[in-house]
């Protein structure tokens, strides 16, 4: 995949930055592309998530996308919304 790693690190995303955003934060104006290796969630968490632990994702916009994984997941996993 290509992340787009952005000066102002906090608005770096897989999505490109949108140009109401770099108007609003100048800062934001300059951001180079990168290639990364994506991986499912669960290998990177592995036995960690086990029943009664939270999980809190901040994927700067991608969340659909990860959640769209969540297809693989164990079934005894819950998801909340806020």
């Amino acid at each position: 995949m290509t992340m787009h790693r952005n000066d102002a690190s906090p608005s770096s995303s897989i999505l490109a930055m949108g140009k109401p955003h770099r108007d609003a934060f100048p800062s934001t104006q300059h951001s180079v592309e990168e290639s990364i290796t994506s991986v499912h969630w669960m290998e990177c968490a592995g036995d960690q998530l086990r029943p009664g632990v939270l999980a809190k994702i901040d994927v700067q916009g991608y969340e659909l996308h990860v959640l769209a994984g969540a297809e693989r997941d164990p079934p005894s996993h819950r998801y909340a919304r806020n």
